[in-house]
């Protein structure tokens, strides 16, 4: 499956968490960062297949970012996305179920590329 590249940072956020929604693993982890990618796959995938359902994603806010400490270099346009959404999981671990809220690092990969999601907390 081809996933088109959403074209602003608050976009990418929200694509991501509209393909955990629809169960697309594969969708949503073509949008991290390739490092970031690699880990959470390779950690049972985290939210990627945690997520039983996921509905109501809101008060998304953007605002520029200085670059997070653990990201990797060569991103620009540094981004902090806010959102909050509603989700119930498989297994409950390190969130609980009901609404939850996110602080998403997203860059664009060089001059002109494409957004990825660089890091993913629930703080700022």
């Amino acid at each position: 499956m081809t996933v088109a590249s959403p074209s602003t940072a608050a976009g990418t956020v929200v694509a991501y968490y509209q393909r955990l929604s629809h169960h697309d693993a594969a969708g949503a982890a073509a949008l991290l960062e390739p490092g970031l990618r690699s880990q959470m796959l390779a950690g049972g995938g985290s939210e990627l297949t945690n997520i039983k359902s996921l509905t109501n994603i809101r008060d998304v806010k953007s605002a520029p970012a200085s670059f997070p400490p653990e990201a990797p270099r060569g991103y620009v346009d540094i981004t902090q996305v806010f959102v909050t959404y509603d989700v119930v999981y498989r297994q409950v671990e390190a969130s609980s179920n009901g609404a939850n809220s996110r602080f998403v690092y997203v860059g664009r990969d060089g001059a002109g590329g494409p957004w990825r999601i660089l890091e993913i907390g629930t703080g700022p």
